[in-house]
């Protein structure tokens, strides 16, 4: 997902996310990727702890 994308879905704003994005990537909890004019994020799921996955996940589905 984008940053546009994520800070639609989450309500938030862009630069927020932006910013939120850099420390998840430099904690190596998500991955990018420049797609295009974007960079596109996703879960590095081999660092990710597995409970905030599920709380995540969780919070979401509700």
């Amino acid at each position: 997902m984008s940053v546009g994308d994520l800070a639609e879905i989450t309500n938030h704003a862009f630069r927020s996310v932006s910013g939120d994005l850099a420390i998840l990537r430099k904690a190596n909890l998500v991955q990018s990727r420049n797609h295009l004019s974007n960079r596109l994020y996703s879960i590095n799921s081999v660092n990710f702890p597995k409970e905030l996955s599920n709380m995540l996940f969780q919070k979401n589905l509700e």
